[in-house]
Formats: C-alpha cells, structure tokens, sequence
C-alpha cells in the first residue's frame, strides 16, 4: 500500500459565485429526464419513418426470394426427372433393335415409369416411319397406351387404344383411322427437336390428356442408331395443373401467391402455371370443328393483380436487364402489392420465369404496428417517468444534501461517530455507506498516521489463470470408420449436415451422463467425466455414455439408410487413471482440458478397436471399476505404439442386467480362453476361443487370439514372451 504526504499550504475555499446560477437537483434531474424522453421518443419516429420503406423492401425481398427460390428448387427436380427419362429413352432406342415387339415392351416399361412418376401425363416416341407410341395420364388418373401405325400407301394413320394389362395381349378398347390432308407432316415439336439434333423444350402447348385436351409443357429429344442415323424423337409431357397444383399449395406469405411465366418465340409473354389454372386457358373451335385449349392473353386475365403485374413485366423485359431477382411495387383493385420475379437458371432448363406477389399490407402490417405501439408506449412513458422522476429525485436530493455536509465536514477533518443512515435508491445508498465508512476509515488511519494523509483502499476481482490439478479422471475418444472414403462420397454440404446431426445425437449422450465434451476433432469427438464437477462414478457413467452413443448410432443408421445415406460407424475408447485438468494455452488463450498419459491410453485404444473388429475398448483401470457393473471380455494383454508397458485391454459389451445370454456366454468363454492363454495352456485356450467362434462366427477378436494360440502351441513362441502383444498400431 502506497502512501502520498499531502503538504503545502492550507487551501482556502472559494466564496460563492452569487451571480451564478443554481438549480435545484429535483428540478435539474426532472428536467434531464424530461428533455431525454422527448428527444428519445423524437428521435425513433423520425427513424421509423425513414427506414419504414428500406424495411418494407428487405422483408419483402427475403419472403419472395425464399419463396422463389424454393419453387424454383421444386419445379427443377420435376423438370430433371422428364430431363433422366429422356435420356433413358434415348439411350435404350439408340441401341435396340427395333421391331414388332419394340413397342410392347416399351408400354410395359412406361408403365412402370407413370406409376412411380405422378406429375409425368404423357411419355411418347414416333419413329421415322411415322409410327408411334405413347402412355397417358387420363384425367381421373387411369393409364391408356396408344399406338398409331403411319399408313404411306393410303395416307392414314390407325390409332389403337389399350389398357395397360391388355396391351401385351394386343386387345385395344378402341379403334380408329384418320385420313390425313395431302402434305401432312410430322408434330410441330418433332420437326424442332429434329432440327435441334439436341433434346429441347417445346414451348407450352395443348396437349391429350384422355378425351380432353389440356395445356401443358414438351421435353421433346431425338435419338439416333448406330450409324448416326435419326430414329425417331422421344417427348415427356407435364400436365400444367400439376406445377399449378405445387403453386397453390405454396403460398407465398399468407395472402400471396406465385405464378410462372414463358415468353414465346413469337408474342408476347404469357402465364402457363397459376395456383386457379382454370383461368390461364380458354376453348375455341379450330378449323377442324375441333375444341383445343388456348391460352388467355394476360390482359384479359380474370386475376386483374396478374393482369397489372404482366404490365410492369412486359415493359421492364428481363432479357435487357439480367437475370436476377428483382422486385417492384404496383397496385391492384385499390390495393397495394410487392411484385418480384426472376429467371430459371441452369442447363437443360426453359427460360421459364418465377413471378411472385405479396400484399403490401401483410409485410407492412407488423411495421406499422410496431411504430404504432412505439408512439403510444413513448407517451404513456412519457407521463410515467415524469412522475417518477419527480419522487425519485426527491429521494435522492435529501440524502445527497446529508452527503454534502458530511463532505465539508470531512474537508474540515471533522470525523464525528454519526452514521448517514440508508436511503432506498442503491447508489445513493452506496455513497453514505461509503462516506461513513470513509470516515471510519480515517479515524483509524489518524490513530497512526497525520490526519492530513488520504489513502483509498482498492478492491480487485480475481481473473481465470493458467494452470491446472491432479484429479483421477475417466477419458472418452471416438472415430468414424472409414470417414475419408465416406467425405470422398458425399458433397460437401451433405458431409456437414450429415456429421453435424452424427455430433449432435452423441453429445446428447455424452451430456446426459453428465459429461464435459472437450473438443470435436472432424469427425472425431473427446470427452471426460470427473471434472469440472466431482464425479465419484465418473467411470460408470462414462460407460453408461458409450453404450448409449453406440445405441443410438443404431438409431441413426436405421434413418440414414432409409434416407439413402452412407451409414457412419463409430470406435470408441476409455481410460482411466491420474491426469492434469484445469486452463491450457496461453495467458491471453485458455482451454479448459486435460493431459496426460491416460489421455494419450484412451487414443490409443479407440483405434485399437479396428485390431480386433470391436466397437468400445476400455483400459484396465476402468474395467476394474465397472466390472460388476457391465458385461466386458478380455482381449488381450498388449503394449500399444508409445508404451512399453504392458495394459490388459477389455471390449465393452453392455449392462450386467440389460445384456442377452448370447453376449453373457461369450464374455465368459473369452475369460476363460485368455486366462489358459496367459498361463500358455494353449489346448485350454484353443477350445474355449473356438466356442466364442461357434456362438459368433464373425468374432475378429477370438479368430485372432485362436490363430495367435495356435501359432504358439506349434512352437512359435517367442522365448521372452510374458503374455504382452507389442502392438505397433494407430
């Protein structure tokens, strides 16, 4: 403690100011509060208003990004589907030889395909020769194969209609021949894909769908024979109410809705998908007599917001502006909305365009009511501080003018034993007790020292230091098997999700048995039980986690492979024995973790798992504190890389009460076997190892240690050989 003679001459106090002017505290804090309140409450209405637009903008974008974003995710994986039939199609046509049963076949194929493909409504192939065949979706949902056989000589083509079970047999339901008009010629979307020589979208079209005809969209792609010669063309069909379908059961907001939009060629942009598709198409009579759907231009849409929105969008054409997300604001029937459409990006994939639209309302509701609520709390809080500020303050001055004199009663060294007393606000409260202790403090400071020495008394806190104790502590390693090959594998967002619900279930075990996860390792975690908070059974319970995070992986490879993932094994190893635990690191860096030799044991352990085909191995410290607790068998008596010493490994099986017969019998065998080994009774050892192997004939563990016991029993034993296995393994 540090001490500063005060010295010099006595200093005088200054006379007043009296011209100066004074304030009372209860009127100078009334005031503060007063002009704080009024600039606070000023000041975020002022920015409420100005950031009203950008928050408007920023979470109507969000919402209609998202929304975008994910039908466009959905109707991707829809079109990909129609992109891989396609390509089935064509490889399977390119190389067959066609004939008679060509086309039977085939049927029975698509069959197949429309049954595990809802959203497909018509897969087709017409060959060079004007022949054709082609499966529908009807509209209740019924199969119906067509084939049409192109008769050159007579200009007609016969049509024959079959269920799919009757189509092998060659018994159609129906039978028809058209006349064709002198210079017929192939579909429109046959002469494109031709041309093409590539697979194409056909833009949207009326297509057959039983005895109607609907709108909807062509994957139309030629193939070609050995020779390069074309084939024919293939085509998959979607049906537009099922992307329609899609739309309406994905709203965007509560009140909003999407749409997608195709540009044609040749006029102008036109809506092909709706979430009330009824209102997209119409009926003429074309000059056949025929009904064919059309679609409705967007001026004369029925959804007069669809109607607004198209005028915006065809007068800003995406194609002189990119392809990215835009957003707008229009108005409809008197109402205000937020419009947002992009384009569909990616090989193989038509031009289509999302469009989405939001009520201005529904993102500006919550804004405005925010704001609303904002202003009404600034006024009532308003009043309520003012109020509170006045009976604060009078609390306050009171003792503070107490203060004051005992102050200049202490700048006079002036030292009486009266106490200031309490007062109800804290800090107040705080600065007499502090006074009276001041003065209490140099009372006894005068007893030894001029009463002209002032000393302040410093109270530190305590900060986190390096080092660390000794405790006896039960250390837990895992690992993947095999993780690299199963990384190579999976994408790298795939990986993550996948390992990050893996890490997620096995620290919920590890934490259920109280244990204090150290550090995830990639795919490798470190855990152990006894510190920071005493754990008397720090060694049970870390058996008890094993177990359970082996269980549940059980749990988790059943889910993955439902899902089709690759399935994660684990290994698992637990040591127990005296190590330093405690802050590692630097002094501006620390780690709460543990070191030490049975660290480096418990390592060493979970990879020895692989030696011997087990799943959890624990040291001989540990098994001899849980071995009336769990059902274990010995491995082996081992030296493992970096030790010299010799460790009796044990595998962990389960719980003494929870484990079956089965494992019971093989643990006791195994016992039997390893302690003949030891005592280098070799025909004891070789029958009871070959019992485990009749019980598990899989059993890594008791095939090595039999091949190794027969070894030794025909003369291969080493002549130092003290029933340690040197191990050189990670």
């Amino acid at each position: 403690m540090k001490w500063r003679l005060l010295t010099g001459k006595k200093k005088i106090p200054s006379e007043p100011n009296e011209k100066k002017l004074r304030v009372p505290f209860r009127i100078a804090m009334s005031t503060v509060f007063v002009v704080l309140l009024v600039g606070t409450v000023a000041m975020s209405g002022i920015l409420s208003y100005l950031n009203l637009r950008k928050t408007a903008e920023d979470l109507s974008s969000q919402v209609l990004d998202q929304t975008s974003s994910r039908i466009e995710l959905w109707v991707k994986n829809l079109l990909s589907k129609a992109n891989d039939q396609n390509q089935l199609n064509r490889s399977m046509l390119s190389v067959i030889k066609l004939g008679p049963e060509t086309f039977t076949r085939l049927g029975s194929y698509w069959r197949r395909v429309m049954e595990t493909q809802p959203y497909f409504t018509f897969l087709s192939v017409r060959l060079e020769t004007g022949s054709s065949l082609s499966i529908e979706r009807m509209k209740e949902g019924k199969l119906t194969i067509r084939e049409s056989q192109f008769d050159r000589a007579n200009n007609t083509l016969r049509h024959f209609d079959y269920w799919p079970d009757d189509h092998r047999e060659g018994r159609p339901y129906n039978k028809t021949t058209r006349n064709l008009p002198p210079g017929w010629s192939a579909p429109s979307w046959y002469l494109k894909a031709t041309e093409a020589r590539n697979p194409i979208w056909i833009e949207a079209r009326t297509i057959r769908k039983g005895a109607e005809t609907v709108a909807g969209v062509s994957y139309a792609a030629p193939f070609y024979g050995p020779e390069g010669e074309q084939r024919g063309v293939t085509t998959v069909d979607f049906d537009i109410f099922a992307i329609s379908k899609f739309l309406a059961d994905t709203p965007v907001g509560k009140k909003g809705f999407a749409f997608l939009i195709e540009k044609p060629l040749k006029g102008e942009p036109r809506i092909i998908a709706h979430p009330t598709p009824e209102i997209l198409t119409g009926t003429v009579v074309n000059e056949r007599g025929a009904t064919q759907y059309v679609f409705v231009p967007f001026r004369k849409l029925s959804d007069e917001r669809v109607a607004r929105f198209m005028e915006y969008f065809s007068r800003n054409d995406p194609e002189t502006e990119g392809d990215g997300f835009r957003i707008f604001r229009f108005s409809a029937g008197g109402t205000d909305y937020f419009g947002s459409y992009r384009k569909m990006t990616g090989k193989e994939m038509p031009g289509w365009i999302i469009a989405s639209i939001i009520p201005r309302k529904e993102i500006m509701g919550l804004v405005d009511r925010n704001n609303m609520e904002t202003l009404v709390t600034g006024i009532v809080a308003f009043f309520l501080i003012l109020l509170a500020s006045a009976w604060i303050s009078g609390r306050i001055s009171k003792p503070l003018q107490e203060i004051a004199c005992e102050s200049e009663a202490i700048g006079r060294f002036e030292l009486n034993e009266r106490l200031l007393g309490h007062s109800m606000i804290k800090e107040v409260d705080q600065l007499m007790v502090a006074t009276d202790d001041m003065k209490r403090g140099l009372r006894s400071f005068g007893k030894y020292v001029p009463s002209d020495l002032v000393r302040e008394i410093l109270a530190s806190g305590e900060e986190a230091e390096l080092g660390g104790n000794r405790a006896n502590l039960t250390v837990f390693f895992s690992d993947i098997e095999g993780f690299t090959p199963i990384a190579e594998q999976l994408s790298p967002e795939a990986l993550v999700d996948q390992l990050a619900e893996y890490l997620g279930e096995m620290n919920q075990q590890i934490c259920l048995e109280k244990g204090t996860v150290d550090k995830f390792i990639g795919d490798s975690i470190m855990a152990f039980w006894g510190a920071p908070a005493p754990n008397a059974e720090h060694a049970l319970a870390a058996c008890r986690a094993a177990l359970l995070c082996q269980e549940r992986l059980i749990v988790l490879r059943q889910k993955w492979k439902a899902e089709g993932k690759p399935l994660f094994a684990h290994r698992i190893g637990l040591n127990t024995g005296e190590v330093i635990v405690g802050n590692m690191g630097s002094s501006n860096r620390l780690n709460y973790t543990v070191v030490g030799d049975p660290v480096n044991t418990a390592s060493r352990l979970e990879g020895i798992n692989k030696y011997y085909g087990s799943h959890i191995i624990i040291g001989q410290s540990t098994h001899d504190l849980v071995k009336d607790h769990f059902v274990t068998r010995p491995l082996d008596l081992l030296s493992v890389k970096g030790k010299k010493t010799g460790i009796k490994i044990y595998e962990l099986m389960g719980g003494v009460r929870t484990s079956e017969e089965k494992k019971i019998r093989i643990a006791e065998f195994t016992a039997e076997a390893f302690e003949a080994y030891l005592s280098k009774c070799w025909d004891e050892a070789i029958k009871y190892y070959e019992k485990v192997l009749l019980l598990n004939s899989g059993d890594q563990a008791a095939s090595l240690m039999l091949a190794r016991s027969k070894r030794y029993r025909e003369g291969h034993l080493p002549g130092d050989w003290n029933g340690i296995h040197h191990l050189e393994y990670e």
